[in-house]
């Protein structure tokens, strides 16, 4: 196994675990682990609207910080990129 699937099966696995307790956000859980499992990336939204559930799993807790755990599992979020069109270029071209 690649390392890209071994973070993509752990992130499944809490997320498995998140779905199954009575969390307000289920629907957000459902909806990041069908991306994941269709191989699509998440977006830089869905991964921090976790990020506070991460930080209190076992692996986490006390020894990273949001931003450590975010870089472990950046291979799995969408690179943002910044739209520099404008309306000028649209009008011109």
């Amino acid at each position: 196994m690649n390392e890209y699937t071994i973070k993509k099966n752990q992130l499944i696995h809490y997320l498995n675990d998140y779905i199954s307790k009575p969390f307000y956000m289920k629907n957000v859980f459902i909806g990041i682990k069908v991306k994941l499992l269709n191989n699509q990336k998440i977006s830089q939204k869905q991964f921090n609207s976790i990020t506070k559930f991460l930080v209190n799993e076992k692996r986490f807790r006390n020894r990273f910080t949001k931003e450590q755990i975010e870089t472990y599992f950046q291979s799995l979020i969408k690179n943002q990129s910044h739209n520099t069109h404008n309306l000028t270029e649209f009008m011109i071209g």
